[in-house]
Formats: C-alpha cells, structure tokens, sequence
C-alpha cells in the first residue's frame, strides 16, 4: 500500500475492498493462532521467544508505560509546540522511540519507588502474619 502510494498509482476498488475487508480479520486470526500455539505448547519456537525470562521485567513496565505515555505525549509535543507538528518517516520514529524509552524510564522509577516497596510491605504485614496463623502448631 505504501509504496504504491509513494509511486503515484491507486489501488483498484476490488483491491481496497479486500484489503478493507480481510485486514482486521487476518490480523486477529494471526494473532489467535500465535495464542494457541504458545498456550498449548505446539510450537517450541513460539514458546522460547514468547515464554523466555526476559519478557518478565518488561512486563513489570508495561502498565506503568502504558499510563505514563499519554503523558509524555502531551509534555512531549502537544504541550511545547509551537509549529505544526511534522508527519515524516524520521520524525515519527524519533517519536516512537523517545516516547517509548521515557516512558519505560518513569515506568522503572514508578515500579522502584512505589510499587516494590508497597509489594514488600504488603509481604511483610499480611501474607507473613496470615501464613504463620495458617500453619499448625505443634
């Protein structure tokens, strides 16, 4: 589609249809089959990228980036502009990035200061205490 449009030349109504129509349904059905395979263990190649240790920290982040980044947004560009914002390949790029590396970066910060030491205190004064009035006494 991209390069098509770089070149001048217009997809066909029956090309726009069909990729109007099967687009949403190809992705979803991808991704249903990548879901599968890694929940039932068919395919070993999925299973290492998708079930490997590395992934765990960075879904530790995740959230936090995830309600961090509009943010960033607005204190990024929206809220020190001063000009039209510019839509080429190189500029959106170096959006995605920064907005992406920063917010992971206050995600860390947020997870080091406020989440781990709630999850720590939270150890420590309830499931402790409640483990230790669970167990038998003998």
């Amino acid at each position: 589609p991209h390069s098509a449009f770089q070149a001048g030349e217009a997809w066909t109504k029956t090309q726009n249809s069909a990729y109007m129509s099967l687009s949403n349904f190809v992705w979803a059905l991808s991704v249903a089959v990548l879901i599968w395979l890694a929940a039932y263990a068919r395919s070993p190649v999925v299973q290492f990228l998708l079930g490997g240790s590395v992934w765990e920290p960075v879904s530790r982040l995740t959230y936090g980036a995830y309600l961090i980044h509009p943010m960033m947004i607005i204190a990024l560009d929206l809220g020190t502009a001063t000009d039209l914002l510019t839509f080429t390949h190189t500029a959106l790029l170096l959006r995605a990035v920064s907005y992406t590396v920063l917010s992971y970066a206050c995600a860390l910060v947020l997870f080091l200061v406020i989440e781990a030491p709630a999850a720590n205190l939270w150890r420590t004064c309830l499931i402790q205490p409640l483990q230790a009035w669970a167990s038998p006494k003998t």
